[in-house]
C-alpha cells in the first residue's frame, strides 16, 4: 500500500452491477445503447478512470465500439491488435485487458484503465468475462432481430415494388419504376437501365442528388462506358467531367444484371459520389429488385409483342374478312361430310338464309332439289378421299326468284390440332352456261343452216348445168346465184340483236339488179321480221323474180311496172306472211323468159319454198305481166 498500489473493489458490488445488468440486456434491443450501459455501469462498479469495450472488425484487429470515461486519462487507440500483452494478475497495472473467446475465437474485449496501478484479481476477470459474454449473446440477438426486419422491410418493398410494376405496361416505363425504388434506398447518385434488345441502350434514367455528377444522359453513357466498357447507342463518347475524371472509379459504379431465370434483359448501372463499404444487404436488395424488374420487364416485353401479334393479326383478319365480303364468289367453312360451320354475307344475301339455317346440311336448302344427290355424292368422295372438292349445281337467287348455276370448289386444311376444315367457295357461272347451252344451239344451227346452204348450192349447181348450153352460159348465171346466197348470208350473220325484216330483203334484191330506187317500183306493207329459217329461201326466191324482171318484164318493158304487196294474217291461229309480186307489162313479156320454161326460179318458188317452209306458192304468167304470191308461216 506503500506504493501507491489500489487494491480492487470488493466483489459483492460488481455482483450486483451483473444480476441488474441481466433484465437490461433481456430486454434492450438497440446494439450501440446497450454498449454504451454496459461499459457505463461496469466502470462505475469497478470503480476505475476507464473503461473500454473492444471487438473484431473482421481485418485482424479490434476497434473500439463503446467507452465509459472520467477523469483526466486521454481517449484510448481505435484499433488494437487481435493478441497483446497481458499483465499478471498479481502484477500491478494502470492498463488491463479482459478477452472473451468462444469456439476458439475472440469475440469480445475490456480495456480498464486508472490513474494509479492496481491489482487485477481473478475473481474480477471472471465477472468481467461473463459480462462480456452476456452482452455478446445479446448483441446477436439483436443483430439477428435487426436482420430479420430488415429482410421483412426488403421484402415488403420487393413485394410494393413487384405488385406496382406488375400494373405498368410499357417496359421502359417498368425499368424507370425500378430506378425510382432503387435510387432513394441505395443512396445512388444516377442510375441508369441499359436495355438489351438486342443493342445496349439507355432505356431509362434517373438523377438524385446530381451534384458533382455527370450532368444529362450523354455524360451518364460516356462515364458508363469509360468506367465498366457498356457502349451504348445513340450517344457519341464525350469527355469525362473533372469530378468524375479525377476520382471516379469501378468501385464507383455497380452493374446488376436484370435477369428472370436464363433470359436477361438488360443492367442497372448505379454511379456513386463515394466507393460502397460493407454492401451485401444492399448487394442483395439489388439484385432482388433487378429480379423482379426482369421479370416485369420480360412480362410487358412479352405482353407488348402479344398485343402487337394480336393486333396484327386483327388486322390481316380484318383485312381478309372485307376481302372476303367483297368478293362475288359466296364463301364458306366446312367439316366431315359438308357440314357448314361458317358462311360468308355473301352466301346470306344471296340465298335469304340465315347464318342458322345454313349450318350443317341446312345448306341444302338452296340448293336445286335436283342437283343435291349429286352434292352429297361429291361431299362423300372429297372426304374420303381428301381431294379437291369439285361439284356444279343450282343455287336459288332470293332476289330474282328463281335458281342460277355456279361452280363449287373447296380444299381441306389441316389445323393445329390435326383437325380438317374444308374452306370453299362457289362461283356464279349462270351466264356461262346459258352461253355455253347457246353456243351449242348456234352450233347446230350453224351446222344445219350449211347442210341447207350446200344443198341450195348443189341444187342451183344441178339446174343450172341442166339449163345450160355451156359452161360459158353456166358461169355467169351460177355466179349471180352465189353473189344472192353470200348477200343472204351477210344478213344472217349480223347480230341476232338486229332482225331482217321483209322490206330489207326485197330492197336488197332490187338493189342486187340495179333498182333498189327505181321508179316504177312500188313496195308497200308492214315491218315483218322474218324468222332465221325463212330468209335464205326467200331471198332466192325474191332474187329470182327480181333477175327475171330485169331480163323479161317490168324493168326491160316500156312502160313496165312492178307491185309488191305483203301483209300478215291469222289463219287458223297460225299467224303467216302474204307476198304477192306482181308485174303489169304492157307490151307483154320478153321472149323465152327463163321462168316460162320452169328452170330453176319456177322450180324454187313451186317446189323448194313449200318443201322447206311448209308456204303455199302461186306463180301466174300472161301476156301482158307476171303474178306470184307467197303464203309462208311465222312461227
Amino acid at each position: 500500500m506503500s506504493l501507491g498500489i489500489i487494491q480492487a473493489r470488493p466483489m459483492p458490488r460488481l455482483r450486483h452491477l451483473v444480476d441488474a445488468l441481466d433484465e437490461d440486456i433481456r430486454l434492450a434491443s438497440d446494439g450501440q445503447a446497450l454498449r454504451r450501459l454496459v461499459v457505463i455501469r461496469l466502470r462505475q462498479a469497478l470503480g476505475i478512470s476507464q473503461l473500454a469495450l473492444l471487438e473484431p472488425d473482421g481485418q485482424d484487429r479490434l476497434v473500439l465500439t463503446a467507452l465509459a470515461s472520467e477523469g483526466a486519462l486521454p481517449p484510448p487507440p481505435q484499433h488494437y491488435p487481435m493478441m497483446g500483452p497481458y499483465p499478471a494478475l498479481d502484477r500491478a497495472s494502470a492498463s488491463f485487458r479482459i478477452d472473451w473467446s468462444i469456439n476458439g475465437r475472440l469475440a469480445a474485449a475490456i480495456l480498464l484503465r486508472t490513474l494509479s496501478p492496481r491489482l487485477w484479481d481473478e475473481e474480477m476477470r471472471d465477472v468481467v468475462r461473463s459480462v462480456l459474454e452476456r452482452l455478446w449473446f445479446a448483441l446477436q440477438r439483436i443483430d439477428a432481430e435487426a436482420r430479420l426486419a430488415t429482410l421483412r422491410l426488403r421484402q415488403s418493398q420487393i413485394l410494393r415494388l413487384t405488385d406496382h410494376l406488375a400494373r405498368i405496361k410499357d417496359p421502359d416505363a417498368v425499368a424507370g419504376a425500378a430506378l425510382d425504388f432503387l435510387a432513394p434506398v441505395i443512396g445512388a447518385v444516377q442510375l441508369g437501365f441499359i436495355a438489351e434488345d438486342p443493342e445496349p441502350r439507355l432505356a431509362a434514367w434517373r438523377v438524385h442528388n446530381p451534384a458533382g455528377g455527370p450532368l444529362d444522359e450523354a455524360d451518364f453513357a460516356s462515364l458508363v462506358e469509360w468506367i465498366h466498357g457498356i457502349r451504348i447507342a445513340r450517344f457519341e463518347t464525350r469527355a469525362m467531367p473533372d469530378l468524375w475524371r479525377s476520382s471516379a472509379g469501378p468501385d464507383h459504379v455497380t452493374v446488376v444484371p436484370a435477369s428472370a431465370g436464363a433470359q436477361r434483359c438488360g443492367l442497372f448501372v448505379l454511379l456513386h459520389s463515394a466507393p460502397l463499404t460493407d454492401c451485401a444487404d444492399l448487394r442483395a436488395l439489388l439484385e432482388d429488385g433487378a429480379t423482379r424488374a426482369a421479370d416485369a420487364i420480360l412480362r410487358a416485353r412479352n405482353a407488348r409483342a402479344l398485343a402487337a401479334r394480336a393486333e396484327a393479326q386483327h388486322a390481316a383478319e380484318e383485312r381478309l374478312l372485307t376481302l372476303i365480303e367483297n368478293i362475288p364468289q359466296l364463301v364458306w367453312r366446312a367439316v366431315d361430310d359438308g357440314q357448314w360451320r361458317w358462311a360468308s354475307r355473301q352466301w346470306m344475301e344471296f340465298t335469304g338464309l340465315s347464318a342458322e339455317q345454313s349450318m350443317g346440311h341446312g345448306w341444302l336448302a338452296a340448293v336445286h332439289p335436283d342437283d343435291c344427290a349429286a352434292a352429297r355424292a361429291a361431299w362423300r368422295q372429297a372426304a374420303n378421299t381428301g381431294a379437291m372438292l369439285a361439284m356444279d349445281g343450282r343455287i336459288y337467287d332470293v332476289a330474282e326468284k328463281r335458281y342460277r348455276w355456279f361452280q363449287t370448289r373447296a380444299r381441306a386444311v389441316r389445323g393445329p390440332d390435326g383437325g380438317i376444315e374444308w374452306l370453299g367457295t362457289s362461283t356464279d357461272v349462270d351466264e356461262l352456261v346459258r352461253l355455253r347451252d347457246r353456243q351449242q344451239v348456234l352450233v347446230s344451227e350453224l351446222q344445219h343452216r350449211t347442210r341447207n346452204l350446200l344443198g341450195v348450192v348443189r341444187s342451183i349447181g344441178r339446174q343450172l348445168m341442166t339449163s345450160s348450153d355451156s359452161m360459158e352460159c353456166f358461169r355467169p348465171r351460177f355466179e349471180d346465184r352465189l353473189g344472192a346466197i353470200a348477200r343472204v348470208q351477210g344478213l344472217l350473220s349480223r347480230s341476232d340483236a338486229t332482225e331482217v325484216t321483209l322490206e330489207e330483203l326485197i330492197a336488197m334484191e332490187l338493189g342486187a339488179v340495179g333498182q333498189r330506187n327505181a321508179q316504177n317500183a312500188v313496195l308497200s306493207g308492214p315491218k315483218v321480221a322474218l324468222p332465221a329459217r325463212a330468209v335464205q329461201i326467200l331471198a332466192l326466191a325474191l332474187h329470182e323474180l327480181a333477175t327475171n324482171a330485169l331480163k323479161y318484164g317490168a324493168f326491160n318493158a316500156r312502160g313496165g311496172k312492178l307491185s309488191v304487196t305483203w301483209r300478215t294474217e291469222q289463219v287458223e291461229a297460225v299467224p303467216r306472211l302474204f307476198i304477192e309480186w306482181i308485174e303489169v307489162c304492157p307490151e307483154g313479156v320478153g321472149h323465152e323468159p327463163d321462168i316460162e320454161r320452169r328452170g330453176y326460179g319456177r322450180e324454187l318458188i313451186e317446189k323448194a319454198l313449200p318443201y322447206q317452209l311448209s308456204a303455199e306458192t302461186s306463180f301466174y304468167l300472161t301476156g301482158h305481166g307476171v303474178r306470184c304470191t307467197i303464203l309462208v308461216p311465222l312461227v
